[in-house]
């Protein structure tokens, strides 16, 4: 399951990296589930859900958090 929904997310992202994708991606702000049915791996992705700040506000406001980049959001 694992090895499967790391090869489904196009992206690197944290400790997940891919030398094929090796940037973050928005689209990939996911989270990917999986599960077994009829003994074969079924896959879902829901987004993620921000409850403290969606990705237009960690963008205005990455200065004062002390980050330069947030590659994730400044590659849209």
């Amino acid at each position: 399951m694992l090895t499967r929904s790391a090869l489904a997310r196009e992206e690197s992202r944290g400790a997940h990296y891919r030398s094929d994708f090796p940037t973050q991606d928005i689209r990939w702000l996911k989270n990917i589930r999986m599960a077994l049915a009829d003994g074969d791996f079924k896959m879902s992705v829901t987004p993620v859900e921000f409850t403290r700040l969606t990705p237009e506000e960690l963008r205005d406001n990455r200065e004062r958090a002390g980050l330069k980049t947030l590659p994730a959001i400044d590659d849209e």
